[in-house]
């Protein structure tokens, strides 16, 4: 199995997001959708694209097989 994760970058923050998606183009669909939740709810103040988001996303996943 593999697991994707991505670890939210923002100051005081480090929430981790996670999927478990088939290939890493799926999970990074997959966590831009949890990091906009995420940023809505907990970083409201904060307005980034979906491009903007991806490009985190892809800079800093984390891929573990297991």
């Amino acid at each position: 199995m593999i697991t994707y994760t991505f670890t939210c970058p923002l100051e005081k923050c480090g929430q981790i997001m996670t999927n478990h998606e088939v290939n890493s183009d799926k999970a990074v669909k997959d966590l831009v959708m949890q990091a906009k939740a995420h940023l809505q709810v907990v970083h409201p103040d904060i307005h980034k694209t979906d491009e903007e988001i991806d490009a985190d996303i892809r800079a800093h996943m984390v891929v573990v097989e297991s």
